[in-house]
């Protein structure tokens, strides 16, 4: 719901001076204080925040969800939604699951000090296999969107061809990218790709480039989208991520994992204390009588 309320709210459906003197928003009869916008935008994250305060449009369409949230709950309410048998065992589900967590976690508190630094450095000797960063290129492309007719098709391809000649002749690289590629962003550099790692280079170019080297000029590589000629500008190889780059990671991780084991120790010693009794057959007949 909340995807599709704000895709269908127009940036000009959302004006401030369609508001009043006393609240920053209104929406009919629905206001938005000073406050209650405040402590809206203190709900996001900041990274969304951020964006908010440079782009206004974004702005508005945020606070015009908001807005519209509150208008459809005031609805639900005046129609008494809340009391339908339904929603009353789901906000009560809710609620228990919110109090159950809370409680769990005041009975997994860790130390501030928790992990040590031989935990740290003991989980990342364990795992350093998954701290590998993937081989790196920069790439260079001239690209050839594929049409559809069979004719023109081939046309490309010859083009596509015509141009590695001209390349490899002594023509600039990044002058045929500028004139003749279709792929805007990198053509208006020259054809300049930046750095990827090999997972994010398709997989026809990433076969080629693996055992191009330093400035080599590929042949025509077709793709489904059509046409590559790629320069090997660069690369790098595979690495282990240094400790002090992943050590805010493995300290999150350990620390779950342990308030994770202290919950569930609370849990066995619980049962331990006062086991569970349960009747198998009248629990298979009330089973039953839900199908």
């Amino acid at each position: 719901m909340a995807v599709a309320l704000a895709c269908s709210i127009g940036s000009g459906a959302y004006a401030a001076s369609d508001t009043s003197k006393s609240a920053p928003v209104q929406m009919g009869g629905t206001r938005m204080n000073a406050a209650e916008v405040s402590d809206f935008a203190r709900s996001l994250t900041p990274e969304l925040r951020n964006q908010a305060l440079a782009d206004p449009a974004l702005m508005n369409r945020l606070i015009q969800f908001e807005i519209i949230r509150r208008v459809v709950l005031r609805e639900a309410l005046a129609e008494k939604w809340q009391e339908r048998p339904e929603i009353v065992r789901q906000v009560e589900a809710a609620r228990n699951a919110i109090i159950l967590k809370s409680y769990l976690a005041s009975k997994a508190v860790l130390p501030l000090g928790y992990p040590s630094e031989n935990d740290i450095k003991a989980a990342y000797d364990l795992n350093r296999a998954s701290f590998v960063t993937p081989r790196q290129y920069r790439l260079e492309q001239i690209f050839l969107q594929l049409p559809a007719d069979p004719k023109k098709a081939r046309e490309i391809e010859q083009k596509a061809k015509t141009l590695v000649k001209s390349v490899r002749a002594g023509a600039k690289f990044e002058d045929i990218a500028r004139q003749n590629s279709q792929h805007k962003p990198s053509a208006e550099k020259g054809g300049d790709m930046g750095w990827a790692y090999e997972t994010q280079i398709v997989p026809e170019i990433r076969n080629v480039v693996a055992g191009m080297r330093r400035n080599e000029v590929s042949d025509p590589i077709r793709s489904n989208a059509g046409w590559h000629i790629v320069r090997m500008l660069e690369t790098k190889p595979a690495s282990v991520r240094p400790l002090s780059e992943v050590r805010p990671l493995i300290v999150a991780d350990l620390r779950q994992q342990k308030e994770q084991a202290t919950e569930q120790l609370f849990i066995v010693q619980m049962l331990q204390k006062t086991p569970v009794k349960a009747n198998d057959a009248e629990l298979r007949n009330i089973f039953r009588a839900t199908r």
